[in-house]
C-alpha cells in the first residue's frame, strides 16, 4: 500500500513539474513574440523614415 502511495506522489510531482515547465515555456514564447513584434514595428518605422528622406 505504501509503495502505491509513493508511486502516486511521484506521478503527481512529475505532472506538476511538467505543467510548470510548460508554463515557463509559454511565458518565454509570449515574451519573445512581443519583443519581436516591437522590433519589427521599430524597423518598419525606421525604413519608412529612410524612404521619406530619399
Amino acid at each position: 500500500m505504501i509503495a502505491f502511495l509513493i508511486e502516486v506522489v511521484k506521478a503527481l510531482v512529475t505532472f506538476f513539474a511538467v505543467c510548470v515547465g510548460l508554463g515557463i515555456l509559454y511565458l518565454v514564447f509570449v515574451v519573445v513574440r512581443e519583443v519581436g513584434w516591437e522590433v519589427r514595428r521599430q524597423n518598419r518605422e525606421k525604413h519608412e523614415q529612410e524612404d521619406k528622406e530619399e
